[in-house]
């Protein structure tokens, strides 16, 4: 009877549990009404699974079906479309980057940066996606991360995806140049320079402000160095 009575304790005990909130560390007697597990503790921490990712798209080494909101710790640095180690957590389709055990020095600031090298430190991508810039969450501006068809990795494209030449520059603008150069020095000249292949001045045309030598001044002029001007 004794043993009977020991058990539906037991099952009674574990049913309150199950419907009630839960409190681990210091306090434990207290817990917030919006709670349902709470931490609290002065000298220790909270240990995440430690999980080596493989590829964001893939739960793996997670089986299949894992809940949305699980949080890992990643520890493989090579994660195939990652951020290296840190922490991540699965949105249901894919691993997001959440944070990483670096200081923020290793991230770009709203308020801009110091102590960067231009040979290691670089806004982009370190795979062959393309680059994207956004205003408005339109996209204004995009750097080719590979090849495609025969517009070629690094070209870049504004105002268009697949830009067609080193610079392509698009817009539907009524009344509007797409373009605009001008040189606010009275003695400079608003002109664009071309050269040939062994980086050698060729050609050039422009406007030259009223400030410049007599010959130009206040005049648009198109002048070739030594080189015949084919119209």
């Amino acid at each position: 009877m004794k043993t009977k009575f020991y058990y539906l304790v037991c099952l009674l005990l574990i049913q309150v549990a199950a419907k009630s909130q839960m409190k681990i560390g210091d306090n434990s007697t207290t817990i917030n009404s919006a709670s349902l597990l709470e931490l609290e503790t002065t000298n220790k921490g909270l240990v995440l699974p430690r999980v080596a990712l493989t590829d964001v798209s893939s739960s793996s080494p997670l089986p299949l079906g894992l809940l949305t909101s699980t949080i890992v710790y990643n520890t493989n640095n090579a994660t195939t479309g990652g951020s290296g180690v840190g922490i991540y957590y699965w949105d249901g389709g894919k691993w997001n980057f959440l944070a990483n055990t670096g200081t923020t020095a290793d991230y770009w600031s709203l308020t801009g940066n110091s102590g960067t090298n231009a040979s290691s430190n670089f806004i982009g991508t370190t795979d062959a996606i393309d680059f994207v810039a956004r205003t408005a969450n339109t996209e204004r501006m995009r750097i080719l991360g590979a090849a495609n068809g025969s517009s070629q990795a690094g070209w870049i494209g504004m105002g268009v995806a697949l830009p067609k030449s080193a610079l392509h520059v698009a817009g539907n603008y009524t009344n509007k140049n797409v373009i605009t150069i001008q040189n606010t020095s009275s003695s400079g000249y608003s002109s664009v320079d071309m050269l040939d292949n062994n980086g050698s001045l060729a050609a050039t045309f422009g406007f030259a402000n009223t400030g410049t030598s007599a010959s130009f001044s206040g005049k648009a002029y198109f002048n070739g160095y030594g080189n015949d001007f084919l119209f």
